[in-house]
């Protein structure tokens, strides 16, 4: 499996700029997509187990969970105070940043 890797720092700035928002909202959007990716078995963290309930759930592709945008959103709304409004800019902003860093 090939790993993508960015500088997540530059990632939060960019995605900040980009839905004006301040650095400590597209922060905390960044943690909580981390832990979303981490309880569908994406992401690797050592705090935080997968949850198989979420993982059962999930669409697959190539044997990978298929991350639904709509899904994470919502979990992002759901545990910040962050609206969804924001969020869906945000996750745009970080679509354009993949995109244009040719990481996707």
């Amino acid at each position: 499996m090939d790993y993508i890797e960015f500088d997540a720092n530059d990632l939060v700035a960019y995605i900040a700029t980009k839905a004006r928002c301040t650095l400590e909202q597209a922060q905390e959007y960044f943690a909580l997509e981390e832990e979303y990716l981490s309880l569908i078995g994406v992401e690797e963290n050592p705090e935080i187990a997968p949850d198989p309930d979420r993982i059962a759930e999930l669409e697959t592709q190539d044997g990978m969970p298929v991350v639904d945008e709509e899904i994470l959103a919502e979990y992002i709304a759901e545990h910040s105070e962050l609206e969804m409004e924001l969020v869906t800019q945000l996750l745009e902003a970080e679509d354009d940043y993949m995109v244009k860093n040719g990481l996707v």
